[in-house]
């Protein structure tokens, strides 16, 4: 709700110039999420660190993302993958459904802000949904199919082609 809610108070041209930065970040920790999480969870956490406060970090990371979504969901998928990899999900199949489900809440609730606030020009958005409802029926059963080490390769080349698409569509014409 909150990135909807500023999305539609400000606009996506001051956040559009950290696009490619994040769909980065978010790709690299999802490659390497499993070795991050391996390297702290061998490490004992800090007495000041009480199994509420990582669950209150935990919270605000996923708050982070939620709001990232409600704003502007390009790689937001890649986001939650890592954020799953970094919570101990490993298992990529399991890890893909639960970002799935993460994903559309955040969308129908940012869906829903934009539609109340006038923002849908149903002309497109129609033919949009039908697109993803599709997609996310193939994807899903393509997903399964896939062994897990090569859906983690198209997690990470897409999200390398994301961030390159977005770097040059948003620096490289202007050079």
């Amino acid at each position: 709700m909150i990135g909807a809610w500023l999305l539609s108070q400000v606009g996506n041209a001051r956040f559009r110039a950290l696009i490619p930065m994040l769909i980065l970040v978010a790709t690299l920790l999802f490659a390497f999420g499993k070795q991050i999480h391996d390297h702290f969870a061998h490490r004992p956490v800090p007495r000041s660190m009480s199994l509420e406060h990582l669950s209150l970090l935990a919270a605000f990371i996923q708050l982070i993302l939620a709001i990232y979504g409600g704003f502007f969901s390009a790689g937001l998928g890649v986001m939650l993958m890592a954020m799953l990899m970094l919570f101990g999900v490993h298992d990529m199949q399991l890890n893909n459904a639960f970002k799935n489900a993460i994903a559309s809440v955040i969308s129908t609730v940012a869906v829903l802000i934009f539609i109340l606030n006038g923002m849908v020009v149903w002309s497109h958005a129609l033919p949009a949904f039908a697109a993803c409802i599709a997609g996310g029926i193939v994807g899903a059963k393509l997903a399964q199919r896939l062994p897990a080490q090569w859906l983690k390769y198209t997690v990470v080349g897409t999200g390398l082609l994301l961030t390159v698409y977005y770097a040059w569509t948003i620096y490289g014409r202007h050079s």
